[in-house]
């Protein structure tokens, strides 16, 4: 079975971000599954692909700025793709760099079209829906504005290009014409599942599984909490720094608690929003590997991690990290995080409008009650029972392209 995955950007061997370590992680679990991987991607003006089983990278030329309703040199170049090496199931992990209307392409040349949802632009080309719509001085979430008229002014505002209203209308009308070609859809949780089912009439429920994201439990060794020995509470941000994460509301609570002696903060991961002050309880520690993860929490003490993106996530491998960790989180009420901190019992949970003050009487009520963080080491220990390792998320995926494949007429499932 040969897969050929719509890929975002090249996936590097030192890769951090959450779409390109599903594929990573999901194509080392069809190890002995006699699958073929090939990932399609932009770069360096050109289009891509890489034979992951062969290591081997192939180029094709003519990737140029992308409309969105189609590219005719970019079209070419994919069905030429398609047949040079026999693809038999193409799965677009996203679009962004892409004309959607390869989708048509996939579709014409007889090949069944798998879609993983990790985001939200299908709904919008801002994909995180955060907007300045109703509050200039800050980027909020839109909660699936329907209205193309306001759409169209955040669109403006956030320099989007085309942005008007009719765009806005006509981009939705097509999408929704072009989710009917979808032979299955994957979600990483159920609440992008509701979502794309709730905004796009032609998407059948049966056509939609959740398949959670598998991690290597054997690299994420126990995590030893310190309770109760030491004078500080340490508190952890986990991945890139930046607002669509949640930056603003850390520095915020760093502001807020800067006096406090017996509060330290940590940052671990890339900063790519300015610190603009330095802070004596703030300790940047820079990019981690996912693997060492454990034991730097464990070298400097983390007693709770924040996540506190503004807007909806679909997954979040922190929050993972978090539980496997034995590490409780302090995390915004949406999406994804809403859905896993409840599933989980993973922590508490905050407005994702304005949490500072929330956070602080949480905070508060720990270094009043640190047991508590005995107790939810207790339950996270449980819960990282329940994610799947890679081997169990790859064998669903294997088992959902085996139900969309079969050869001709005969009923039998695609073999290598």
């Amino acid at each position: 079975m040969k897969v050929l995955y719509v890929n975002l950007r090249r996936i590097l061997k030192n890769t951090t971000a959450g779409g390109e370590l599903h594929i990573v992680d999901l194509i080392k679990g069809f190890k002995g599954n006699n699958i073929d991987c090939y990932i399609c991607y932009p770069h360096g003006g050109k289009i891509c692909v890489l034979d992951w089983n062969a290591n081997k990278e192939y180029e094709y030329i003519g990737f140029s700025s992308v409309n969105i309703f189609g590219n005719n040199v970019i079209e070419e170049n994919f069905r030429k793709i398609i047949k040079d090496f026999s693809i038999d199931i193409i799965h677009f992990q996203n679009f962004q760099t892409f004309p959607l209307s390869l989708l048509e392409i996939a579709k014409e040349e007889g090949k069944k079209i798998v879609m993983t949802i990790h985001d939200y632009f299908l709904w919008c080309d801002n994909y995180t829906l955060l907007s300045p719509a109703y509050d200039r001085n800050k980027l909020s979430f839109c909660f699936f504005e329907k209205r193309p008229e306001i759409c169209s002014m955040c669109l403006t505002s956030l320099a989007f290009q085309p942005n008007s209203a009719d765009y806005v209308r006509q981009r939705r009308e097509y999408i929704n014409g072009l989710l009917q070609m979808v032979d299955g859809f994957i979600f990483p949780s159920e609440y992008p599942k509701s979502a794309l089912l709730s905004l796009y009439g032609n998407v059948a429920e049966s056509k939609c599984e959740v398949i959670e994201h598998g991690i290597n439990k054997m690299l994420m060794q126990g995590y030893e909490q310190y309770i109760g020995n030491k004078p500080h509470l340490n508190l952890a941000f986990l991945g890139a720094f930046r607002k669509a994460k949640g930056s603003d509301s850390f520095l915020s609570l760093i502001e807020y608690l800067k006096h406090k002696r017996d509060i330290k903060f940590f940052i671990f991961g890339r900063i790519e929003d300015t610190i603009s002050t330095a802070h004596e309880n703030l300790c940047l520690l820079g990019e981690y590997n996912r693997n060492h993860l454990p034991s730097l929490l464990r070298e400097h003490q983390i007693d709770v991690i924040l996540l506190l993106s503004p807007w909806p996530e679909t997954y979040s491998y922190t929050l993972t990290e978090a539980i496997i960790s034995g590490v409780p989180v302090i995390s915004t009420d949406l999406g994804a995080l809403r859905e896993r901190v409840s599933k989980h019992f993973a922590g508490w949970l905050v407005p994702c409008e304005n949490p500072l003050q929330k956070i602080i009487t949480i905070i508060d009520g720990i270094i009043h009650n640190k047991e508590v963080l005995a107790f939810f080491k207790k339950k996270l220990y449980k819960s990282s029972e329940m994610i799947p390792t890679l081997e169990e998320m790859s064998k669903k995926y294997v088992e959902f392209y085996d139900k969309l494949y079969v050869e001709n007429t005969a009923g039998f499932p695609l073999e290598g």
